[in-house]
């Protein structure tokens, strides 16, 4: 770890709060201690009813900017706000009961220094229940050199299939904030976060995650995202339908609503040969527009759609066997990445067996203990 003099690039810290009295001091203090000196802490209160604003005033350090609004705004508008007053050429994000490594904001600065062309970076994260100690905190995180762990193409597939994306660890350059009105969007309740960085996907920039642990989340009941399911299942397939469309600009929409299907995972689609049919279609022309175009790591495409491939023929293979395994064999151009075993009995289908068998032979013996 080095140590930079002021001069250095100014990071403007984001840390919108709301009731975060409980934890705000270790945060606060998580950031203050960062190896990169130069940062300013921008706080925007949302009216805690709690003592929060009495503990952030608590610290003299001239970093911290505190702004307390006249009336709740809500977690997007606040968050707006706090953006609008940043003045750093980068800006950190921070939630107000997280942890960041010390190292945090030199080691992603590291890497968006080295690459000018990088719009921003976000890392891995150690997940944390409350009544874990401070100390064993730290010891989860990382205080490495920053490693880069998926590069654009890379992400860009991730983007399809699964989330990538840790809201809480982002840093990026403030100049792309000039490129949206609304940087997070208030009629969201629950996603506004991951449907900024959809929107940041939208606009074809460049970004790594890196591999290194620097924030620790805080997992509690008020997790914003578990406080209604209904609502956040809402707005992921908004941004799942945004990721898609920026990444595959050729998608119809009978492929954004079957593609939610493959990718939330929560339901079975009505396996008939002509969904089968589109699965196979739908699977090519990914691969051949990325051969025209060269977007997504190809070699990590074809790995990541013969896994989604074997999620959905091991659905269908419980009703329609020989049918998907047509669809299963069907796609030479995934053939070196799907497993060499070709049995019709899949896991799927090997649970669903194995229930009927417990559940007849369960009855059976029942009914020889009564006699």
């Amino acid at each position: 770890m080095s140590k930079n003099s002021l001069n250095s690039p100014l990071i403007s810290v984001i840390l919108p709060t709301y009731n975060g009295g409980k934890h705000i001091a270790e945060t606060l203090e998580s950031v203050l201690n960062q190896t990169h000196k130069n940062i300013e802490i921008i706080i925007t209160d949302d009216c805690s009813t709690d003592r929060t604003v009495e503990i952030i005033k608590s610290y003299n350090d001239e970093r911290i900017k505190l702004y307390v609004n006249e009336k709740n705004l809500g977690i997007a508008n606040n968050t707006n706000k706090a953006l609008s007053l940043a003045t750093g050429e980068f800006i950190m994000m921070q939630d107000h009961d997280d942890i960041s490594s010390p190292f945090r904001a030199e080691g992603m600065l590291k890497v968006l220094l080295e690459n000018k062309d990088l719009t921003g970076v976000n890392s891995r994260m150690f997940n944390f229940e409350t009544e874990i100690k401070i100390e064993e905190i730290y010891n989860n995180l990382s205080i490495s050199e920053p490693i880069i762990d998926l590069n654009e193409k890379q992400l860009a597939v991730g983007n399809l299939f699964d989330v990538n994306f840790f809201h809480p660890t982002i840093m990026y350059r403030s100049s792309i904030l000039k490129e949206l009105d609304t940087p997070y969007t208030p009629d969201l309740k629950v996603t506004a976060d991951s449907i900024l960085f959809a929107r940041f996907m939208e606009l074809k920039v460049k970004w790594y995650v890196l591999e290194n642990k620097y924030v620790a989340y805080r997992l509690h009941t008020t997790n914003t995202s578990k406080i209604d399911k209904k609502v956040n299942h809402r707005e992921d397939i908004i941004m799942i339908k945004h990721l898609v469309k920026a990444t595959l600009p050729f998608v119809t929409k009978e492929d954004i609503d079957n593609h939610i299907v493959g990718r939330k995972r929560d339901k079975v689609l009505s396996y008939t040969g002509k969904t089968n049919k589109w699965i196979v279609d739908y699977y090519r022309r990914i691969i051949k527009y990325n051969l025209d175009n060269n977007v997504l790591d190809h070699d990590m495409l074809l790995n990541t759609l013969a896994l989604n491939l074997k999620y959905f023929t091991n659905l269908s293979n419980v009703l329609r066997p020989l049918n998907s395994l047509k669809v299963y064999h069907s796609m030479d151009e995934l053939k070196p990445y799907l497993e060499s075993n070709t049995s019709v009995l899949y896991d799927w289908q090997k649970r669903f067996f194995r229930a009927i068998s417990w559940y007849i032979v369960g009855d059976k013996r029942s009914l020889m203990n009564k006699k």
